[in-house]
């Protein structure tokens, strides 16, 4: 199930930042700060929604990579390690 869940948000987390994006953008061009234009407000929620999903989003996909990334040293270190214990056995069989 936690793979499941961590493969959901690897290829999720793009569609959690465009969501971001445009939920800002909707939020500033219906309910903008100032009296102004709504083209001023959607503009703005647009670059607000970029900056967040940025943050959210990037800090996300960090931890993703670093998940992805120990994996496969997990597994390096694992044959590795399945050698060396052989090799170790090997040598210790031919000294008794």
């Amino acid at each position: 199930m936690n793979n499941f869940l961590a493969n959901l948000m690897r290829y999720g987390n793009g569609f959690v930042a465009l969501l971001i994006i445009l939920g800002f953008a909707y939020l500033f061009a219906f309910f903008p700060p100032t009296d102004e234009l709504q083209v001023t407000g959607l503009g703005l929620g647009l670059i607000v929604g970029v900056i967040v999903a940025t943050v959210i989003c990037g800090t996300l996909a960090i931890f993703i990579t670093i998940r992805t990334e120990l994996i496969e040293i997990r597994g390096l270190l694992g044959s590795k390690t399945e050698r060396v214990r052989e090799d170790f056995m090997k040598d210790f069989q031919k000294h008794l």
